[in-house]
């Protein structure tokens, strides 16, 4: 019964989001079977056990479950990408199934390295935004707008006065301290998809990492 599974008074009860389903579904946790591990769970109807350390993740503190990715999107559903860094400013989009940069083709290597590039960024830290200064919205070195369909994501990256580096994301209430390797590796595939353009732009002096 769910009161001998610990299903009727349960200490964990998650409500999911899928994809394709018009209503959440709950995932109740309930007591161990005997084994330290192995507990009893539900979902609607069913009644199953699982071998999982899911409710000591659910126990950490709620700054944890944070996403530290910095996009939303991932590289293949990007249909265009706006990005000012430094003195250069260009557009990469897909039309008729191929890909430009400030009209001009280029490969899809260049195009599928500078989009793995960026929407692989991830933070080490977490910070609020209660304590970053306001004034450094005013002075971003990086804002990147990626385009899917009928979404849009605007990011951004500033570097505050320690030097630390500090990526976010519109709409979000932290932003996230990032390692200067991401950077210049940004810095780099726009270097790439420049070249395979054969748009000169900016040089690659002139892409700060400051």
């Amino acid at each position: 019964s769910d009161e001998e599974f610990g299903l009727a008074t349960p200490e964990y009860a998650i409500e999911l989001d899928l994809e394709g389903r018009s209503a959440p579904f709950t995932l109740t946790v309930g007591s161990t079977t005997g084994s330290s591990t192995r507990r009893y769970y539900a979902v609607e109807d069913s009644r199953f056990t699982v071998d999982s350390d899911l409710p000591n993740l659910l126990d950490r503190p709620a700054v944890e479950w944070q996403s530290r990715r910095w996009a939303r999107l991932e590289s293949f559903q990007t249909d265009a990408a706006e990005i000012a860094l430094g003195d250069l400013e260009g557009r990469l989009e897909r039309s008729d199934g191929e890909w430009r940069w400030n009209n001009e083709p280029v490969s899809y290597s260049a195009a599928a390295d500078f989009l793995d590039t960026v929407t692989d960024v991830t933070g080490v830290r977490i910070v609020p935004r209660s304590d970053v200064d306001v004034e450094i919205d005013r002075r971003p070195i990086l804002t990147l707008a990626l385009s899917a369909a009928e979404r849009v994501e605007n990011l951004t990256i500033w570097s505050n006065e320690g030097g630390a580096l500090l990526a976010g994301r519109e709409g979000r209430d932290y932003v996230l301290e990032i390692e200067r390797e991401q950077l210049e590796l940004m810095r780099a595939a726009v270097m790439v998809l420049q070249d395979s353009s054969g748009d000169e732009g900016a040089s690659e002096e002139s892409l700060p990492l400051e």
